[in-house]
């Protein structure tokens, strides 16, 4: 019983407030309401641009990481290949200078 009193009050109060409610209330709620959901869309759109634009930077430094990290890999190649063609010539080098008329 206690239950069913609840619940129409309950009822009762939620009616009530709904009908005050739309009677009180002008016509500037829609009017409110159109401000605010265009207001969410144009952050949503404005969080959208900037995700947008940070992942674009993102992008562009893991790009330019990428081109820095195989410049300095060309770099050390040619380093390495610059030293053994160093170590061949000196190799050669040495060669030609040994003492030929040694007998052995």
């Amino acid at each position: 019983m206690l239950f069913k009193l609840g619940g129409l009050v309950l009822l009762a109060m939620l009616g009530l407030g709904t009908a005050f409610g739309q009677f009180f209330d002008s016509p500037d709620w829609w009017r409110f309401r159109s401000e605010a959901r265009e207001r969410a869309r144009d952050d949503a759109r404005w969080a959208r641009q900037e995700a947008r634009a940070e992942a674009y930077t993102r992008r562009q430094i893991a790009r330019d990481d990428a081109r820095r990290w195989r410049q300095d890999a060309r770099d050390r190649r040619a380093q390495l290949r610059e030293n053994a063609r160093e170590r061949r010539q000196e190799r050669r080098d040495s060669w030609r200078d040994r003492d030929w008329n040694r007998t052995f």
